[in-house]
């Protein structure tokens, strides 16, 4: 796979930097700054013609601005922000772009939006929105009438502190993190599983529940906290086309998911492959994570090893790589960048491979003219303009 540059695009210098994109329909761009502006980056006569089509002033950055997988809707979220703006089309024609918006309100400020996905390529299905805000809480909107999809509605709530039990006086993670698999992964999930399985009882009773709970369809919400422990819960009835309540039940509880994604915000990617179910987690570290499992073990209600296989690592820095020098054994790395900015290694043994584990960030105000590494990467001491010793 090559990549080529197609075109490019400069927003208004009192626009500012852009800090959120998301494609649309016909090579449509949203772009996120201090406005929205929408984009057309179809070609004409075989050449690139970027075109601004639509323009709205904000009150605050947008943070965050996703188009639904229709186009038909979007949202966008300014930081600290707790009311969700919601944008429809109110025009139609290629050279009248008019928008029109309405808040979704919530009690504490949003820091992460996803839409639903449809279960087919062109599929016209109803724009489901999960949203989860700073207490924690993980909430789905979908329309409230079938001609009016615009008009979302709270429609379940699910609080992820509460979703991993805890033993008594245990006090909460300062930090939960939420993966939604879509009812589409999840049913090619359980078909890998039950293609690929044995024939032992065991196995048979787990394809069986497995099997019970893919026949509800349901979309289910994988929540993980600090200690590597996740529980996996399902939303039934999400759609306005269907008369029946709501339904959130739990699914499994589990003390070593074998995820562990610590105290940093974690933006997961979840699609139907490998094992059955691959996901991608993405830290604001620096730091991506692919892992795997099949549907059947992770969803197993009985005691087991862990979920998630962990199949690579993908880390580094952000700025050139300056030098790089190791401990006496081998088995602790420092890399040094021209920002200053210098990163300590480990060797983790994933399966029978050997991988690097970023261990600690230094970041020192002053020039760093030698290093050493002590005690296996837990003591770096740095000549500066005046020595100090760094233990991590």
């Amino acid at each position: 796979m090559q990549w080529e540059s197609q075109t490019t695009i400069s927003l208004d210098a009192s626009d500012g930097p852009s800090t959120t994109l998301s494609w649309g329909s016909s090579e449509e761009l949203l772009v996120g700054s201090n406005s929205l502006t929408l984009w057309s980056t179809a070609a004409t006569n075989d050449t690139a013609d970027v075109r601004l089509l639509w323009r709205r002033p904000l009150a605050n950055p947008a943070t965050l601005a996703v188009f639904s997988w229709d186009a038909s809707l979007a949202v966008s979220v300014a930081t600290h922000d707790r009311l969700v703006k919601l944008w429809w089309k109110i025009s139609i024609g290629s050279d009248d772009n008019q928008f029109d918006f309405s808040y979704l309100p919530h009690p504490r400020a949003v820091t992460w939006m996803q839409w639903r996905p449809p279960m087919q390529r062109g599929e016209t299905v109803d724009n489901v929105l999960y949203t989860i805000t700073t207490d924690h809480v993980l909430r789905v909107w979908a329309p409230v009438y079938p001609h009016d999809g615009h008009l979302l509605q709270l429609w379940a709530a699910l609080d992820l502190r509460e979703s991993i039990p805890r033993a008594p006086g245990e006090q909460p993670d300062e930090r939960y993190h939420a993966l939604i698999v879509d009812s589409k992964v999840f049913r090619l999930g359980a078909e890998q599983a039950a293609a690929t399985a044995g024939d032992s009882k065991m196995e048979a009773e787990t394809l069986q529940r497995l099997a019970e709970i893919a026949y509800r369809s349901p979309e289910v919400v994988v929540v993980f906290d600090s200690r590597g422990r996740m529980s996996a819960w399902g939303f039934e009835n999400v759609t306005c086309k269907s008369r029946k309540t709501i339904n959130t039940f739990s699914i499994v509880h589990a003390e070593n998911s074998g995820v562990k994604v610590g105290g940093c915000e974690t933006r997961f990617t979840a699609f139907a492959g490998g094992m059955g179910l691959v996901v991608l987690a993405h830290s604001f570290e620096g730091r991506i994570c692919w892992l795997e499992s099949r549907l059947d073990t992770l969803l197993d209600p009985s005691p087991s090893g862990t979920r998630f296989e962990v199949k690579g690592k993908w880390t580094g820095h952000d700025a050139p790589i300056q030098s790089v020098m190791r401990n006496a054994d081998g088995r602790s790395l420092l890399s040094s960048t021209e920002a200053n900015r210098h990163l300590i290694w480990t060797h983790e043994e994933i399966g029978d491979a050997v991988a690097l584990q970023r261990k600690s960030t230094l970041q020192p105000q002053d020039v760093v003219e030698r290093a050493v590494i002590l005690e296996n990467g837990r003591l770096q001491l740095l000549i500066l303009r005046t020595c100090f010793a760094y233990p991590f």
